[in-house]
């Protein structure tokens, strides 16, 4: 005959069963709270701001477990490289190994997005790495914010912002990579950071296949003339700069951001400008060259 009194503390176990079980499963339990922090990088090997960077990588040490999201479309290098670099985590580190580094060139990383927490994926926050594979690292900048035409809002696409040396030919932009990229944040803000001193065309578009190249089918827009670049910002405690975020912004005196000129450009889809004539030379006697903005046509 079955105790009585054994029946409510079936009853109790059953269900404190049936309680654990529902936090039994694989990964974070349901019933925990969401992990909404998003990772940290505590060290850099070699520091970022290193000088005659000799290495074929670089290492980001990370405060958790990691891994790496479409890293050639979410990791941004400027000057771009010929060669996309490989990237690979091993425990809390992330490697990058590079291939090919020009002589005496500042190299900046920016990582937006391309490394996320292993277990919700939450992205670490845009993240800058920089080194120079000379003596000095070039420490200017130049912003802006482009919006479109149309609504003078953000755009709803994602706009890649070229910069060229003055004096760069037109046609570098149809056919060459640009001295400099960069992108658009969310609210069409833009940044170039750390770059050599000097004026620069700006050109932005939207670069749906990715090859850094102007071509008519693309949203695009341009300053009408050069601007020069400024020098970046920096803490006014330099005592306290994070070394993993360290830069030569340390060796000359404090700028406020806003103190930094912001070059408003509007993205529309351009109609074809109006032949016109660019330029014209003696070549000999009897010999006149004439340069016009589009190309010459029999009609």
């Amino acid at each position: 005959m079955r105790n009585k009194n054994s029946l409510p503390l079936l009853a109790a176990a059953l269900l404190a069963f049936g309680t654990l079980s529902g936090c039994a499963k694989q990964g974070y339990p349901s019933c925990a709270p969401i992990d909404r922090t998003p990772p940290k990088v505590l060290a850099s090997t070699p520091a970022s701001g290193t000088n005659n960077f000799a290495s074929n990588q670089f290492v980001l040490q990370m405060d958790e477990y990691v891994t790496i999201k479409d890293a050639d479309n979410n990791v941004l290098i400027s000057p771009p490289l010929q060669k996309k670099p490989e990237y690979t985590v091993r425990g809390r580190n992330v490697i990058v190994r590079i291939q090919d580094l020009l002589e005496n060139t500042t190299d900046l990383f920016q990582f937006k997005g391309a490394v996320v927490d292993f277990n919700e994926g939450n992205p670490l926050p845009s993240f800058e790495y920089v080194f120079s594979t000379g003596t000095v690292i070039d420490s200017m900048t130049l912003r802006g914010r482009v919006v479109d035409a149309l609504t003078l809002k953000s755009p709803k696409e994602t706009v890649s912002v070229l910069a060229y040396a003055e004096g760069t030919p037109d046609s570098a932009a149809a056919l060459e990579q640009p001295r400099y990229f960069t992108r658009c944040d969310t609210s069409g803000h833009f940044a170039f950071n750390h770059i050599a001193a000097g004026r620069y065309w700006l050109l932005a578009l939207v670069d749906g296949d990715r090859n850094m190249r102007l071509n008519k089918k693309k949203k695009k827009t341009f300053l009408d003339s050069a601007v020069t670049a400024m020098r970046m910002p920096r803490p006014k405690d330099t005592t306290a700069v994070d070394t993993t975020l360290a830069d030569s912004a340390a060796r000359y005196a404090y700028m406020k951001p806003d103190s930094i000129p912001s070059h408003s450009m509007r993205l529309s889809l351009l109609v074809s400008e109006a032949q016109r004539i660019t330029g014209s030379k003696a070549l000999s006697a009897g010999h006149f060259q004439i340069v016009t903005k589009q190309p010459l046509s029999n009609n």
